[in-house]
């Protein structure tokens, strides 16, 4: 069957009926015919490779032709500008066989890229280049030198670099390794050996023996050539018009819900045709019946994206029409409402979308993208875009009452002495004026002190709590005791209210005449063990009156000294 190429395709707002032109394939595309019917160029670049006859290295092109058409070529034409013809080889590929053509004229054996350079006369010019046909019944060998203004030569023998297949050795030689009528295919590739030169080979052709007219030439054809030798694939042939028309070329619409199409194509003038739907974006899938000319498409609620539906008509003789279809199914702008669902009395909070449209429309009324809420309620929003497609959220904000913390602690202290202040209520946060984050501190300076507290709804609550400064201190010291191991009074000692008093630094006792009884240091006071138990050198002491004096150290760091005297009852 002949490919087709149409004249017009139907579109999406009109459909203009058309005639269609179908091209008729024979053995090869026009694409194929180089050195045949396309006659390429090469640019020669400077570089410096050597002479191995790898296309890896050099500049090639490959050439095709039919020699069905053609006949066998018996050489090869180029034009030619080189700047110096000693840095240049030509070399034909072709089934597996090098046929080489020139190798570097003026220098024999020089199989390395660089110098020894050869001839350095330069091939033509780059505005006039020079042509030069290399055949099997040519002239000179050219690795003796070529003419700068063209010329017709033969080829080169290979001259010890291990380019040419042996056996073979002229152009001839490389056709008969093909199978007669065989299409042949040869990579031509130049190489450029030495360093600072460079040029272009252009207009390279096969010498073919018979002449080579390209074109088309089917004399139905439409643009038939009859002067055409060779045909390069370019036949045309007329198709008449289906009068295809389509029930509807564009359907738009939201997705989130299933949607049925008709899709239905008439081609009231074809003869016998064929009908083939297919869609892009994996619509083909949706389609009840795609080989008639009317079919379904189920579009799922969750699609989104563009479908181009194309019913392919064709009618008995494979002529082709086109008919099309578009489906835009536009996203639903989905999103969410941000904000939170907690509202404090008294306090506000905004509401808004997490993401931006062309209309907003709050079960409020408002009609902006951010709502400002100062109450209880569900808030409702839509969002529209810019295809006409809308979705909605709503969003509960419920109010709470203002949390009352509430301190305890006690209201004044000594400098220095430290006190636990503590809210009463568990809370979320704390946050205290002196930087204390947990519901318990502990402080030791008299001040007001404040919390901010913030419970589980997220709404703040403040208290605050002063402690006055105490003065003074508070000791207390017997004036009698008896130490008969009763339990009760048997020690001299400091009682304290356990809050002014840091440490006795100093206690001793001494008797009538002065003699020392009894001495301890640095020890807390209220403890009876740290006192005098009436003893004296591990013997109760005689009864009667002692004199004591103290040093005692106070929270805020002051040492005081204090004395007195107490009675010993019981002793010897």
């Amino acid at each position: 069957m002949p490919n087709v190429k149409p004249s017009a395709q139907m579109g999406l707002t009109s459909l203009v009926p058309a005639l269609f032109v179908f091209l008729l394939f024979l053995f090869f595309f026009p694409s194929s015919l180089w050195g045949q019917c396309t006659n390429p160029t090469i640019s020669l670049p400077d570089v410096s490779i050597p002479v191995d006859g790898d296309v890896a290295n050099a500049y090639c092109v490959t050439l095709t032709f039919d020699p069905m058409e053609t006949g066998l070529p018996a050489g090869i034409s180029m034009d030619i500008w080189h700047t110096w013809q000693g840095d240049l080889g030509i070399w034909i590929l072709a089934n597996g066989n090098y046929l080489n053509i020139v190798q570097r004229p003026g220098v024999l054996e020089s199989c390395d890229g660089g110098c020894p350079c050869g001839d350095s006369g330069d091939l033509g010019t780059q505005a006039n280049p020079a042509t030069y046909t290399f055949s099997d019944a040519g002239g000179n060998d050219p690795e003796l030198g070529m003419s700068p203004n063209g010329g017709s030569y033969g080829i080169t023998a290979d001259d010890g670099c291990g380019l040419g297949t042996p056996g073979i050795n002229s152009f001839m030689d490389l056709w008969d390794t093909f199978d007669p009528g065989e299409e042949i295919s040869a990579v031509l590739c130049i190489s450029d050996h030495a360093g600072s030169d460079f040029g272009e080979a252009s207009n390279i052709t096969f010498l073919f023996p018979n002449p080579v007219i390209c074109g088309c030439t089917d004399p139905i054809a439409d643009n038939y050539d009859p002067v055409a030798s060779v045909d390069d694939g370019s036949c045309t042939y007329l198709c008449p018009s289906f009068g295809t028309t389509i029930n509807e070329t564009n359907y738009e619409f939201c997705n989130g819900e299933e949607r049925v199409l008709t899709l239905s194509v008439a081609t009231p003038t074809a003869n016998g045709p064929v009908y083939q739907w297919t869609g892009t974006n994996g619509g083909t899938a949706f389609l009840s019946n795609p080989g008639a000319s009317t079919t379904q498409a189920t579009i799922p609620a969750s699609f989104s994206g563009i479908i181009q539906y194309t019913a392919t008509i064709t009618d008995v003789e494979g002529c082709v029409e086109f008919a099309t279809a578009e489906v835009v199914v536009n996203p639903l702008p989905v999103f969410s409402i941000l904000g939170s669902e907690n509202l404090c009395a008294g306090d506000s909070l905004d509401l808004q979308p997490d993401r931006m449209a062309d209309n907003y429309l709050w079960s409020t009324g408002d009609t902006v993208p951010l709502l400002q809420v100062r109450t209880s309620g569900t808030f409702g929003l839509t969002l529209t875009d810019a295809t006409g497609c809308s979705f909605a959220d709503e969003l509960t904000v419920q109010e709470y009452p203002l949390p009352l913390p509430r301190i305890q602690g006690p209201t004044s202290i000594y400098v220095g002495e430290e006190v636990n202040l503590r809210v009463l209520e568990t809370y979320a946060e704390y946050q205290w004026s002196t930087g204390g984050t947990t519901q318990l501190i502990t402080v030791d300076s008299p001040t007001v002190y404040q919390v901010t507290i913030t419970d589980e709804n997220g709404c703040p609550g403040i208290a605050s709590w002063t402690i006055a400064e105490e003065t003074g201190y508070k000791l207390f010291t017997p004036n009698a005791f008896s130490p008969n191991l009763d339990g009760v009074n048997d020690h001299f000692y400091f009682f304290s209210d356990r809050r002014s008093i840091e440490q006795i630094v100093q206690l001793q006792v001494f008797d009538r005449w002065g003699g020392l009884v009894f001495s301890n240091a640095n020890f807390a006071p209220d403890i009876a063990k740290e006192g005098w138990d009436g003893t004296r050198s591990g013997k109760l002491a005689t009864a009667g009156i002692y004199v004591w004096s103290a040093v005692v150290e106070l929270v805020n760091g002051e040492q005081v000294a204090l004395q007195g005297d107490v009675l010993l009852l019981g002793g010897e």
